[in-house]
C-alpha cells in the first residue's frame, strides 16, 4: 500500500502543480467502529486529526481512485486548506472529485458521481 500511495501522492503533485508534501498520511483499515464513527463512511476517508498527519482509513471496497480522492484532501489540509463552512466543504469535495475524474479519465473508467448533487446549491 506504500507504494500505492506514493505514485498517488507524485501523480496528484504532478497533475495540480502541487508541492509534494514532505510527510505522508498514515494508512489504516476501515473498522466497523471507524466507520460508524465517521458517519457511515465504508470505502475510504481521509481524517486530518487522526495520526501525525492525518489518517487516510481505507475499507475492504477501496479502489484506487478512492485512494487519489483522498490523498486529495490530504494534499489539501497539508496546504491549509481545511474547510470551515458549508460552502467551503462543497468546494473542497470538488476540487477533489475534480481530481479524482482526471484519474478515472486516464484510465478509462466512468466519472464519479457529481458532488455537486449534493451541494449544487452552494456552488451556482
Amino acid at each position: 500500500m506504500e507504494a500505492t500511495l506514493y505514485a498517488v501522492m507524485i501523480w496528484v503533485s504532478a497533475v495540480t502543480g502541487w508541492d509534494m508534501p514532505a510527510s505522508r498520511p498514515d494508512i489504516l483499515p476501515m473498522t466497523n467502529e471507524v466507520s460508524a464513527r465517521l458517519g457511515g463512511a465504508a470505502c475510504a476517508s481521509f481524517v486530518p486529526s487522526v495520526g501525525a498527519h492525518g489518517t487516510i482509513f481505507l475499507g475492504r471496497c477501496a479502489k484506487d481512485e478512492y485512494i487519489v480522492h483522498e490523498v486529495v484532501h490530504f494534499f489539501q489540509h497539508e496546504r491549509g486548506e481545511d474547510p470551515r463552512t458549508s460552502r467551503e466543504e462543497c468546494l473542497f469535495e470538488l476540487k477533489a472529485e475534480e481530481i479524482e475524474n482526471l484519474w478515472r479519465a486516464e484510465r478509462g473508467l466512468p466519472e464519479a458521481r457529481p458532488y455537486y448533487e449534493l451541494c449544487g446549491k452552494f456552488v451556482r
